[in-house]
């Protein structure tokens, strides 16, 4: 017999050694059951219970069950047509599928409006001029049964009336009683004013204006760590209410009528009620991607900074890219710089660029940076800035636990998001040149990141008293989207707009605010 290979006898007591590792693999790594993942405090569950008890208490119980469904389902999507690619090819393609260009479609309604305010008017000027004519009318009647009755006239009727009333007397007045009597109910007790002269008074509750206190600086939104020392922080329902009272300096807000929607900016979206989606973008023959799918709400900000041949845009939290990347298909900025701070996000911006605006003529005008939005200094360098800052992210907070706000070790910088977000904001404003706009958005439904961050941002730059900003209204501008869009009215917001999630159109949820620097 040949002798036993040494390879043969090595290989058969390696599978010897590994059969206690496949028994322990197979005892231990049993599927687990989902009630006992239920079970299990997980972060999209922590946030899901913190809107349960915040959101609700703003947004009312019933619409909260409509918005909660929403965030809880697959966000709808439209797509941002790449001109650098085949574009007429990838409209035609898009159209086929039933999507709807929105630029056509926004226009088609602000015609109709027109239209309907036009026939308003003209129903309204008809209704008048027969109201005139019927007066003429009763008119010319009344004067015919005076010249009828001609007995007496209008003067003459005064004289008979007064004489017919001469010896009348006038009618008794009652007994009412006195001003200063007071009802039997209250006799044998002391006043208001007497009782406070004996009333005890805690002088250790009077703020000295001495000290630089006032009560407005006691209600004025700012961090708890200013006000309740470094180790306490304020829940979001604190900071809410701190808001709310803050309010002692002037804001200007305007109404803006109408938006202008960018000539080669292309976006297809399907209509309400329609769940259809949008295939995977692929590459053209110039070797970019078709077009760029990104969440429908994300695009009103852009929408809002009103961009136009010759500006500089800077887009302060850039990351992923997605803003940025509409408005430069837009073909009108001199400059657009996407601006993040962490290394991991600008090099997703990158790869974006790459896929997107391969080897394109204007790629020179499309520049990243690598700086905190908080130490920028070039002031009145760009015209047009876009805030898109670090947010609760809301939909993703209640469906994703990876890089979650509510994991329990980042519940500090969480509930000091809205400090960040207004010193972000506020630096914004200063560097945007003199007559720019500044668009501040949020991926939240909390009015404390959204209208108190900008109320907060306004009033630092008030009490500063160097520049005016004026807070444009654009609810009536963008009252002809919705037809695809659910936008939030009588939920409390004064500087912005809210776009909420629903079944039937599912975008956001998004909320922005414009500042036009005077």
């Amino acid at each position: 017999m040949f002798p036993q290979c040494r390879c043969s006898t090595s290989h058969k007591n390696l599978q010897n050694l590994l059969i206690p590792l496949r028994e322990w693999k197979r005892f231990y790594k049993k599927s687990i059951h989902w009630t006992k993942y239920e079970n299990r405090d997980f972060p999209r569950y922590r946030a899901l219970t913190h809107f349960d008890d915040f959101y609700k208490n703003i947004y009312g119980e019933k619409l909260w069950r409509s918005l909660r469904l929403g965030l809880l389902c697959n966000n709808k999507y439209c797509a941002v047509v790449n001109n650098f690619s085949e574009p007429d090819a990838v409209k035609e393609n898009l159209q086929n599928r039933g999507a709807l260009n929105m630029r056509e479609l926004l226009a088609l309604v602000e015609e109709k409006r027109e239209e309907r305010s036009e026939t308003a008017v003209k129903k309204v000027s008809s209704e008048e001029g027969s109201l005139e004519r019927r007066m003429e009318e009763a008119i010319e009647a009344s004067a015919k049964r005076d010249l009828i009755s001609g007995t007496y006239s209008k003067y003459d009727y005064v004289n008979v009336l007064d004489e017919h009333y001469k010896d009348a007397k006038p009618p008794e007045k009652k007994d009412e009683p006195k001003e200063t009597e007071e009802p039997k109910e209250y006799e044998g007790k002391l006043s208001l004013a007497e009782g406070i002269k004996d009333a005890h008074i805690d002088h250790r509750r009077i703020i000295n204006i001495k000290d630089g206190l006032s009560t407005s600086t006691l209600y004025e939104f700012v961090p708890a760590s200013k006000i309740k020392g470094i180790d306490r922080i304020m829940s979001e329902t604190a900071q809410l209410e701190f808001y709310k009272q803050s309010v002692d300096f002037p804001i200007n807000v305007e109404k803006q009528l109408s938006i202008t929607f960018p000539e080669h900016l292309d976006i297809y979206s399907y209509e309400k009620c329609n769940v259809t989606s949008f295939p995977h973008p692929e590459r053209g023959r110039t070797g970019v991607f078709d077009f760029y799918l990104l969440d429908g709400a994300s695009i009103l900000p852009v929408l809002a900074l009103d961009l136009k041949p010759g500006d500089r845009l800077l887009d302060m939290c850039g990351a992923p890219g997605g803003k940025s990347m509409t408005a430069f298909q837009t073909l009108s900025l001199d400059e657009l710089v996407c601006n993040d701070s962490f290394k991991s996000r600008v090099n997703r911006i990158s790869r974006i660029v790459k896929e997107y605006l391969y080897n394109c003529p204007q790629k020179e005008r499309f520049k990243i940076s690598h700086r905190n939005g908080l130490n920028m200094t070039e002031r009145d360098l760009y015209n047009k800035i876009l805030v898109d800052v670090p947010c609760t992210n809301d939909r993703r907070s209640v469906n994703k636990d990876e890089g979650n706000w509510f994991e329990t070790n980042r519940m500090q910088q969480r509930l000091r998001l809205p400090e960040l977000q207004a010193d972000l904001l506020t630096n914004a404003l200063r560097l945007v040149a003199p007559g720019g706009t500044v668009v501040y958005s949020t991926c939240s439904l909390s009015p404390v990141q959204n209208d108190g961050v900008v109320q907060m941002a306004l009033k630092n730059l008030w009490e500063e008293n160097e520049y005016e900003f004026v807070v444009q209204d654009m609810t009536e501008a963008f009252r002809p989207a919705e037809v695809l869009y659910c936008f939030g009215e009588n939920v409390g917001l004064k500087y912005g707009i809210v776009v909420l999630p629903h079944l039937t159109a599912n975008f956001g949820p998004l909320y922005f605010s414009k500042i036009v620097k005077k």
